[in-house]
């Protein structure tokens, strides 16, 4: 008898989650391990012995051999050869202790030749499940784009030991896969994203391939490792979304999480990628995305109020940090991307409070830099969501702080990337590359707000305020540069609102037809881009 799970899977990788951001890592991790019997036995051990148990050593002419024979006759035998040979690699060096292979019955023959190891490797991931589908008369091939189990055909119950044999062969031979060259682990995880079918039928391999896919995802320092670990990832939550989507999803959110303790200039573009990848995991089954998204938005909103109610360093701390932060823009940059599915739309409305809950939580010029952050992610929301979000109120609090009506002080200091900084010291809040950084940021967040509403019908009134607030700007500002960003700002938001009142006199409907107002230049895309505002977005853009 076979069974779906192995709990016994030797050398797994343990998984801890050390912040509050995740949720329960407990239960995730009883996930992970637990036991799903579908009513089957266990297979104690892997037994080849009955099979060139007394080959002392394997010639490439032997391997050959057996594989041609694989290729145009597979009978039980050959098959049974070729696994034996697999068996010999993964067991190579310190392997060999990983199975029951120790007993003097059960000897592991040699590998004298680099040639011998290379083309067992070769045959056993590129063409045995190909033989696989043969036999059970399906296509499981990336390119079929199909995502049909193996166990759905009549002659798996004649494979399924088999399979079970390679996989278990297979996670041996993954585990020392962080300790390989790029392109040996490029390949092998193009391998498990080939045989995911496979793998999802037996549960217990299934987890604990998606734990070691978890760890080259998090662990490597090359961004292709990263996404082929991904798309393994994916290939298997697709092929079997019940439990395997819930679970790469728990894991992966929860590994980034804990990955984003520190986000510097070299790993930004590492975070950029992982956020990237949950977020395209979200896509594939939004109803499961809305129950996870809503505990995990849960958690992130109850370190805000915590920190609203005690206003202690140590609640803030749990709020102002890089992980609260990360976590935050994967949910935001969801709602980005699925801006049109309705059972998404409800997080709309507590990601923004939360989002809007995080800038106004210490108000202090040290943390303009979070504060930015998170003004960037409502507007976001903004143009995602059609909504109107309180955002630049927060940027003139900003540009209106103490610091930058001061003449900066001190000498030349490096520049500053806002985009890989939270806070900053109180010596560095009075130099010029502060100051510069910024009001240039705060004034093209600015602009970017502005424009979201650019084609909006309601233009003229939406900017009114904003109008005042940078005309009053442009009369307390003495530094000249700063004064003209002001005046070209303002000058082409003026035009805007002119272009827009032009169009808007030309309607023949009123405030009361909702729908006319709602398709308000909605065909006219070309005049839109060439709009004073949106031209100059534009100009800005690539300036930066």
């Amino acid at each position: 008898d076979e069974d779906d799970d192995d709990d016994n899977q030797e050398e797994e990788v343990e998984y801890e989650f050390d912040d509050e951001y995740g949720g329960d890592n407990d239960e995730y991790d009883s996930d992970m391990n637990s036991s799903d019997e579908e009513g089957e036995g266990k297979e104690k051990k892997i037994s080849l012995d009955s099979t060139g148990s007394n080959v002392k050593s394997l010639s490439l002419e032997q391997v050959e051999k057996w594989q041609d024979v694989a290729r145009t006759n597979l009978t039980p035998a050959s098959l049974k050869k070729i696994l034996f040979s697999f068996w010999a690699v993964c067991l190579t060096g310190k392997r060999k202790n990983l199975l029951e292979g120790k007993s003097e019955k059960q000897k592991i023959p040699v590998i004298a030749e680099g040639k011998v190891f290379v083309s067992i490797v070769q045959f056993c991931t590129t063409e045995l499940p190909d033989i696989f589908d043969r036999i059970l008369s399906i296509d499981t091939s990336v390119k079929s784009g199909s995502f049909t189990l193996p166990m759905s055909s009549s002659k798996w119950k004649h494979l399924r030991a088999t399979v079970k044999k390679y996989l278990k062969l297979l996670s041996i031979l993954f585990q020392d896969l962080y300790l390989s060259d790029e392109e040996m682990q490029r390949f092998l995880l193009q391998h498990v994203e080939r045989i995911a079918p496979y793998v999802v039928c037996h549960k217990g391999f299934g987890k604990g391939f998606l734990k070691m896919l978890l760890r080259l995802w998090s662990g490597s320092s090359s961004n292709t490792i990263r996404i082929s670990s991904f798309l393994a990832m994916r290939r298997i939550a697709m092929s079997r979304k019940f439990p395997f989507l819930e679970l790469c999803l728990k894991g992966l959110y929860l590994t980034f999480a804990r990955s984003t303790k520190v986000v510097t200039w070299r790993t930004i573009e590492a975070v950029t990628i992982m956020r990237n990848c949950i977020v395209e995991l979200c896509g594939i089954d939004v109803i499961v995305t809305y129950q996870h998204a809503f505990v995990f938005l849960r958690q992130l909103a109850v370190h805000l109020r915590n920190a609203l109610t005690a206003k202690t360093k140590d609640s803030y701390r749990k709020v102002y940090n890089w992980q609260y932060i990360c976590c935050l823009e994967v949910w935001v940059a969801m709602i980005c991307s699925f801006p049109n599915e309705a059972e998404l739309l409800p997080l709309s409305y507590p990601i923004s409070q939360i989002v809007l809950g995080t800038a106004k939580l210490v108000p202090t010029s040290r943390y303009i830099p979070l504060r930015l952050h998170c003004c960037r992610m409502a507007t976001s929301l903004c143009a995602s969501t059609h909504s109107y979000l309180p955002v630049p109120p927060i940027l003139f609090e900003i540009l209106n702080c103490s610091e930058l009506h001061k003449p900066p002080e001190g000498g030349k200091t490096l520049q500053l990337h806002l985009d890989t900084t939270l806070s900053v010291s109180k010596a560095s809040l009075s130099t010029k590359t502060f100051h510069s950084a910024v009001i240039s940021d705060v004034l093209f967040q600015l602009l970017s707000f502005i424009t979201v509403f650019s084609s909006d019908i309601s233009f003229p009134e939406i900017v009114i305020p904003i109008i005042t607030s940078l005309r009053l700007k442009l009369k307390d500002t003495n530094v000249i540069r700063f004064k003209k960003q002001f005046q070209l700002l303002l000058e082409n938001i003026l035009s805007q609102k002119k272009w827009i009142e032009d169009k808007r006199n030309k309607v023949e409907y009123g405030p009361t037809d909702i729908e006319k107002i709602k398709n308000f230049l909605l065909n006219n895309n070309n005049e839109i881009e060439n709009s004073p505002l949106v031209k100059y977005h534009q100009t800005m853009k690539h300036v930066r």
